[in-house]
């Protein structure tokens, strides 16, 4: 595989830019096998190009090719084999993106999980994946410990920092990062096809418990070459990414750089305040990211640095049109906003640099897909009129493989041999989407996703509280929604807003606790028994309402993990 370099040189202002999207990615040349097979070909084809760098630490193409094949090595002879599934509960960094590969070297499955689980959430993940090794760094390590005598499975856990402590693992094998080195032997090991499972991705679980998105190595290859097109990246980018290896979003940028061949600079954690002044350090022309970092960089107080990078292009969603206006003005990068996707489909419809743009828009749909939005009965709407999207693949590997462990749902979900995404949006006059709200109950907060049915499911565990409901509300001032949850009581135990409080920040990640609770006789609910939320979200927040924040009961920013 050949470096791949796509023009820039400026479009046709009476050629709308997004006619030459098929076009741009038709032109990346496609790949047989895995994901490690295009690392090869890369490997072969720059070898001295450099591909991955996490902090003051880089690595070419031949250099991580080579690592690559001695973790793999290593694994292989600690036991890990073809199918097994090694789970992740680590901040991303360098050992993180060598265990990926090592991983689907060896055929295994890679199977990241939000570092913020914990609890039950964390435990089914696990139990359910079936995952045999987990990398943890140390933070991890503290959180899955006390989890470990309900998950039999787990064999062996790989710690990603260095550490000679005692740690109590019983008949559980701790493997330190740094003694992962074997013999590289590509004759040990049988080649991975296009079509194999390359990772298990879990969704939010916005209608029940968290689904595990079956993703092939071909879908990462797809994934690549959609995004080098979208952004069309070219041999001279260098690629930027604060996004968690956790979400797809962090694992895009890994694919955009390895087709195309540039390098990827990966900062574990992003900071408003110095993302810029990276940057320029790095000399990054590109970056893809989520819409929240839009925020984190305008918070920022103005001055001649705003200016003084090489960003050209940034991916970021979703922003306000008025925030998108205030960006380029400010920083002179020209923004993609509009796009919609999820894990199952990371990039059902879209925009293109440069390319038409329609307020509070998500693009157009992508070229490798058939999009529609339907009604209840699953006929197509008219022009302006909300129904739930759903889309399909033009060709394979654009989508997911189905539902790990879940064929029933997997199904559902593809009934009348469409997608359902569960979300509402509308398609106008030219073909240009809309998203319209959830279709599912779901509450968006930090740039997460919080499932209300599990998240209601915790706090019904207390042994104080008979049910919950949670609904989001709005609070002047916060950029998403604010949390609260509406209890009714048990009557056996004791509820106090201290023991409430410890007992949330124990069980659930900290994008998840509510920060207001109200304790009430009864919910209110219709002739069938469902909760009336909209009745819950237009309550008052007034005492005796507790505010778990202003009681200085939540975990901060910096005691996020603890």
């Amino acid at each position: 595989m050949s470096q791949t370099t796509l023009s820039r040189t400026g479009h046709d202002t009476d050629r709308d830019p997004f006619l030459d999207l098929a076009g741009r990615f038709e032109a990346i040349p496609d790949c047989p096998g895995g994901v490690v097979e295009i690392l090869g070909l890369q490997a072969l084809a720059t070898p001295d190009r450099p591909y991955l760098r996490v902090g003051d630490r880089s690595l070419t193409f031949a250099e991580l090719d080579q690592v690559v094949a001695s973790r793999a090595d290593a694994l292989r002879r600690a036991g890990v084999q073809r199918g097994d599934r090694v789970a992740y509960l680590c901040d991303a960094g360098f050992e993180v993106v060598q265990l990926l590969y090592a991983v689907w070297r060896l055929g295994a499955i890679n199977v990241p999980l939000n570092i913020f689980l914990r609890g039950k959430p964390l435990e089914y993940q696990l139990r359910d994946s079936g995952s045999e090794t987990v990398v943890v760094d140390r933070s991890g390590l503290e959180t899955i410990q006390p989890l470990l005598a309900e998950l039999p499975g787990v064999k062996r856990i790989v710690l990603t920092e260095s550490d000679t402590d005692e740690h109590g693992l019983g008949d559980i094998e701790l493997l330190p990062f740094d003694q992962l080195v074997g013999t590289p032997d590509a004759a040990a090991v049988e080649p991975v096809g296009a079509a194999d499972p390359a990772a298990i991705m879990y969704t939010s679980g916005t209608t029940g418990m968290p689904k595990g998105c079956i993703l092939s190595h071909r879908y990462f290859h797809h994934v690549g070459r959609e995004w080098t097109a979208v952004l069309e990246l070219g041999g001279d980018d260098i690629l930027l990414s604060a996004n968690p290896l956790y979400h797809f979003g962090g694992l895009i940028p890994l694919m955009a750089a390895l087709v195309s061949g540039i390098p990827l600079v990966v900062e574990p954690v992003f900071s408003g305040s110095q993302f810029l002044p990276r940057a320029n350090e790095v000399g990054a022309t590109v970056s893809i990211g989520v819409g929240f970092l839009s925020v984190g960089l305008l918070s920022q107080p103005e001055g001649p640095a705003d200016r003084r990078h090489s960003i050209r292009t940034m991916m970021l969603a979703p922003v306000s049109e008025q925030d998108r206006n205030r960006f380029y003005e400010r920083f002179g990068i020209k923004l993609v906003t509009d796009v919609f996707g999820q894990t199952e489909c990371t990039l059902m419809a879209c925009s293109v640099v440069d390319g038409k743009h329609k307020p509070g828009g998500a693009g157009r749909p992508s070229p490798w897909v058939e999009l529609a939005v339907l009604d209840a009965d699953g006929w197509p709407v008219q022009p302006g009129e909300a129904g739930e999207i759903v889309v399909r693949p033009k060709r394979p590997g654009v989508m997911y493989d189905g539902y790990w462990n879940k064929p029933d749902v997997t199904l559902q979900t593809w009934r009348g041999l469409w997608h359902h995404t569960g979300d509402l949006g509308r398609l106008d006059e030219e073909g240009f989407l809309f998203f319209v709200d959830r279709k599912n109950d779901a509450i968006r907060r930090r740039g997460e996703n919080v499932s209300s049915l599990e998240l209601e499911q915790i706090i019904a565990g207390h042994d104080a509280v008979l049910e919950a409901a949670v609904v989001p509300i709005t609070v002047p001032g916060e950029v998403d929604a604010t949390i609260k949850a509406c209890l009714v009581l048990s009557g056996t135990a004791e509820l106090t807003v201290e023991g409430f409080a410890q007992y949330l920040n124990d069980e659930l990640p900290y994008f998840a606790v509510p920060r207001f609770v109200e304790l009430m006789d009864e919910l209110p609910r219709n002739a069938s028994g469902r909760v009336m939320k909209f009745e819950l979200r237009e309550r008052p927040n007034d005492p005796p309402v507790w505010d778990l924040e202003a009681l200085g009961l939540l975990r901060t920013r910096t005691n996020r993990r603890d």
